[in-house]
């Protein structure tokens, strides 16, 4: 169970960006033209991101900044992106100060910090003791999506055993369904996962579906791979964002899960 959790959760396109999956294969179905087309896509989605943010440049709270922080970071800030590297440094920088102050002392918060700085190597130190903070805490009244943040926290910061946290964390998600259930077989090292029609997964789920998928043999990747990146690319909105209720969520998400789908 450990070693295939380590694989969804802990190498991610995210460990050379929130820290890539060891079982991420290089896609060659996807053709020039999509991938053009899925390049532009995630750039737009960039720019309405940070579009979102708010007047001090930070998007509404600790847990949004990190989705926001961790897609921009999946992405990169090559051409047209290159501007908005400073907003992505100073987000960042505020959730490092914040964060060496205590001020995020729920679990969810702090999972949350630990995942939007999880990228740069030089904090692995500092991560490391949050990350045994973290494990010491209450999931009990977390919501699934809050319990995967935490999971991918725990991980990131090798506290997957301390006080138990792994185990604990796993009987509270099994309460879960839809995606978050996915995603908790998947730690287990289930193998035989259904796949869901995209039009189907709630947006600020998208990213987790992906990431959970990618623990499955690669001949199932032509199953959901294809159809998740077109639901993706015909869904986004002419502004460059996704979803209808909660839409800095669904973007983030959107960018991680094309990200993830196409390496």
């Amino acid at each position: 169970m450990h070693g295939l959790w380590q694989r969804m959760f802990h190498r991610r396109a995210w460990l050379s960006c929130l820290l890539s999956l060891s079982c991420l294969v290089v896609a060659d179905e996807l053709s020039t033209s999509p991938r053009l087309e899925s390049d532009m896509c995630l750039e737009r989605g960039c720019m309405a991101l940070v579009q979102m943010r708010d007047a001090d440049g930070w998007w509404g709270n600790v847990r949004d900044t990190s989705y926001v922080l961790i897609a921009l970071d999946m992405v990169g800030f090559e051409g047209n992106l290159e501007p908005l590297r400073p907003v992505y440094e100073n987000a960042r920088k505020r959730i490092r100060t914040e964060l060496e102050a205590g001020t995020f002392r729920t679990t969810p918060d702090l999972a949350a910090a630990i995942r939007a700085l999880s990228r740069a190597p030089h904090e692995r130190a500092f991560l490391r003791k949050q990350g045994a903070l973290l494990a010491k805490m209450d999931f009990s009244t977390c919501s699934p999506l809050e319990l995967l943040e935490i999971a991918d926290a725990l991980f990131l910061t090798d506290s997957w055993r301390i006080d138990n946290a792994g185990e604990r964390l796993l009987q509270a998600l099994a309460k879960a369904d839809g995606v978050p259930a996915l995603a908790c077989n998947a730690m287990k090292g289930i193998q035989n996962l259904p796949v869901i029609p995209p039009a189907q997964i709630p947006p600020e789920t998208w990213v987790w579906y992906a990431r959970a998928r990618l623990c499955v043999p690669k001949s199932d990747e032509t199953r959901w791979r294809d159809p998740l990146v077109v639901h993706l690319l015909e869904s986004q909105a002419q502004d460059g964002a996704w979803g209808t209720h909660d839409r800095l969520r669904a973007t983030a998400s959107a960018i991680a899960a094309i990200v993830h789908a196409r390496q």
